[in-house]
C-alpha cells in the first residue's frame, strides 16, 4: 500500500515476539524497566493517534541488542 513508515531504532535488550503487542497497552511496560521512570502510557498514547490517523504501529528486534520502533501512516 502506498504510505510512509517511520521508524527509530533503540538499544536494548529484545522484547519478547510475545510481548511486542502488549506494550502497546496503557500501563504495561517492559519486563526489563521496573527501574525506570514513566507509567507506561506513552507507546500506548502513539498507538493511539497514528491508529486515528489511519495507521498502524509496531516493533521489531531485528538483533538481541536493539529494537526497532515503527508506525505507517497512509499517503493522502
Amino acid at each position: 500500500d502506498a504510505g510512509w513508515t517511520f521508524s527509530v531504532e533503540s538499544p536494548g535488550p529484545a522484547i519478547p515476539e510475545r510481548d511486542r503487542q502488549r506494550i502497546f497497552e496503557p500501563w504495561q511496560r517492559g519486563w526489563g524497566e521496573r527501574r525506570s521512570r514513566g507509567v507506561g502510557l506513552g507507546l500506548a498514547i502513539v498507538r493511539q493517534v497514528v491508529e486515528r490517523h489511519g495507521g498502524h504501529v509496531g516493533v521489531t528486534s531485528p538483533e538481541p541488542t536493539a529494537n526497532r520502533f515503527f508506525f505507517t501512516l497512509p499517503a493522502k
